[in-house]
């Protein structure tokens, strides 16, 4: 879970940045800056709050070249998935992104079903790859 985590933050902060230099350029700003919610997990919300502000404070750590986590502003906001209508589209988004990827060249009716939502998601995703693998 820990690795996990860090690898996420990481490349949340990774596209925040690379979102933030071309929003820079084009409206002379200083970029974004990142807000994570996560559906509540309240066996690892704990450690995810600390890991967060280490990562922060020391930076990642891994790789040849350690990610700037200072983007992420607060802390992960924890929210109820069933409260949030939000939450579910990130959730039906994940699982759309999973099954498509799971089923590709299937032609079963349930695999179609996926591969006509997928062509509605597909265009809005900025970045996306199944992890892990995929």
């Amino acid at each position: 879970m820990r690795d996990s985590f860090r690898l996420f933050a990481a490349a949340v902060a990774t596209v925040a940045l690379t979102a933030g230099g071309a929003r820079a350029q084009a409206f002379g700003d200083a970029g974004v800056t990142v807000l994570i919610v996560s559906d509540e997990e309240k066996e690892v919300e704990s450690q995810v709050v600390e890991d967060l502000h280490r990562y922060k404070e020391m930076g990642t750590s891994f790789g040849y070249k350690p990610v700037d986590l200072t983007c992420i502003v607060d802390n992960v906001h924890w929210v109820k998935s069933h409260n949030s209508r939000l939450m579910q589209l990130a959730d039906l988004c994940a699982y759309v992104c999973q099954r498509q990827a799971r089923d590709r060249g299937k032609t079963s009716a349930a695999a179609l079903a996926v591969m006509r939502l997928w062509e509605s998601v597909c265009p809005r995703i900025w970045s996306g790859r199944v992890w892990p693998g995929g």
